[in-house]
């Protein structure tokens, strides 16, 4: 008698995990509430990414390096917020800006953290899209033959 299988269900696209809370606060998000699910808070004035947020780093062709990773955490949670509604679309552009402004403080080039604002600006429009939701995936697919 062969045993029952229970697939694994998972979201393809993530490279790294916050493994402590992490609260930003002095942010100013237009016209939201306060939002929550399992990995991610978004008040008026904060974004807390909870411990096992998951993230994919700064996206290609940007190089993953310390004045880059905690911006781009934040950067992937608010564009989240706006997929998920929590934010309207026309909030990506302080998004955008708030990436820079923590890239800088972070001691990025300032050149660098321009390039990085003026490639989301032009480029970062679908992965706030809420149609750009990862699906989720299933192993082993239920179709084997």
């Amino acid at each position: 008698m062969e045993k029952a299988v229970s697939p694994i269900e998972y979201s393809a696209g993530y490279k790294y995990q916050v493994r402590k809370d992490n609260k930003t606060d002095g942010i100013c998000f237009p016209d939201t509430g306060y939002h929550e699910c399992d990995f991610l808070a978004l008040g008026p004035t904060s974004i807390t990414l909870r411990n096992g947020y998951a993230s994919d780093g700064p996206s290609w062709p940007a190089i993953d390096t310390d004045t880059f990773m905690r911006g781009a955490f934040i950067h992937d949670g608010c564009y989240q917020a706006i997929r998920m509604g929590w934010l309207p679309e026309s909030a990506r552009e302080y998004c955008d800006r708030l990436l820079r402004q923590i890239c800088l403080a972070d001691g990025m080039n300032p050149l660098r953290a321009w390039w990085v604002y003026k490639g989301l600006r032009v480029g970062g429009g679908k992965a706030a899209d809420p149609s750009s939701v990862k699906v989720v995936l299933s192993a082993p697919r239920g179709d084997r033959s």
